[in-house]
């Protein structure tokens, strides 16, 4: 009998352990194509409208228009100190600058600067806004800071504190809205989160095998982007989502 309950255990371990390390591999997308940036530490990406172009928020203040083979076709002529997110709404390219607590607004099309809109946050000077974000289904903005603690806000088309949430996440890098819900990366966990558009409850999660991801977007294909920042690498998985 006894001989019989170790069996039992062994078979129904081993059968534990599969279905873990296939759950596991799931959740671990697969690089499936990755793109030599030439500009410096990039820090977070979106498409042009087109989806012919990328634009590029880098840490050193600047923004770029990429093209699909990752050269750099133009640059924002008006810089800042510290560029971390970026998006693109009404033909306007939106980006967080973390240093000095401002939103700059520049035209997509030839990158002009428009003006830019002040924010308040406490903190040291690289514990800024690291995210910045639409969301569709409330019409606003979402802006997060990183971390200590990450908070996730919401904010009208002036960019006046509408709520806040604490993030599901304690630490974020950059985020994005696609096909109803608001992606967020993770730096630190090397982590993509599926968030609930509603309250930002996390919806599902999965690991990329990428080193300092900073920046995530997706594409016209719905391929999603990450950036890595300390490689100035364009990394493309195929969508966890439908």
């Amino acid at each position: 009998m006894l001989q019989i309950n170790k069996y039992i255990f062994a078979l129904t371990f081993l059968l534990f352990t599969s279905i873990h390390s296939k759950s596991q591999s799931t959740n671990c997308l697969k690089v499936e194509n990755k793109i030599h940036c030439k500009l410096p530490e990039p820090s977070d990406v979106t498409l042009t409208s087109d989806n012919l172009n990328y634009l590029i928020a880098s840490d050193h203040g600047m923004l770029y228009k990429m093209d699909l083979n990752g050269k750099v076709v133009s640059k924002a002529l008006v810089s800042g100190a510290d560029y971390e997110g970026i998006c693109l709404w009404n033909n306007k390219i939106y980006v967080s600058e973390e240093s000095f607590r401002k939103i700059m607004v520049y035209d997509e099309t030839s990158l002009t600067f428009l003006y830019s809109y002040p924010l308040q946050w406490s903190g040291g000077r690289n514990q800024g806004f690291e995210a910045i974000a639409r969301n569709e289904a409330k019409q606003c903005f979402v802006l997060i800071s990183e971390k200590n603690p990450s908070v996730i806000f919401e904010l009208d088309s002036t960019f006046n504190f509408i709520h806040e949430y604490p993030s599901p996440v304690s630490e974020i890098s950059s985020a994005c809205w696609h096909n109803g819900f608001l992606f967020v990366l993770s730096d630190e966990a090397h982590k993509v989160y599926q968030l609930n558009s509603m309250n930002y409850s996390i919806k599902d999660s999965w690991s990329i095998p990428v080193t300092n991801p900073e920046g995530i977007a997706f594409d016209g294909k719905g391929n999603m982007l990450i950036v890595s920042d300390d490689r100035s690498i364009l990394f493309s998985f195929k969508s966890p989502v439908q």
